[in-house]
């Protein structure tokens, strides 16, 4: 009993966290996502961005998703950095 009481205390923060993100993809069945987006939410564990991109850096480690940086519009700004889901992570 003492065991499956304590189990989800020895899984490491970010792994816990890695999770929540996998589960909310695959909720929404997206392809691709921003952290922005992810924020926005506020889903625990995910939130600050503090938290939120050593999980990132978790999933790309794992092949989960990949980062890709979209460049500025034609009227500037900043550009915009995207994650791609794995599509095996969907199945």
């Amino acid at each position: 009993m003492a065991r499956r009481a304590y189990a989800g205390a020895s899984v490491p923060e970010v792994e816990r966290s890695a999770l929540r993100l996998v589960a909310l993809v695959r909720k929404k069945q997206s392809l691709q996502f921003s952290s922005r987006q992810v924020l926005r939410g506020e889903h625990a564990g995910l939130h600050p961005a503090e938290k939120l991109d050593p999980v990132l850096r978790r999933l790309e480690e794992a092949d989960c998703i990949r980062s890709v940086e979209i460049p500025a519009g034609p009227n500037g700004g900043r550009p915009e950095k995207r994650y791609l889901v794995n599509p095996a992570l969907l199945e």
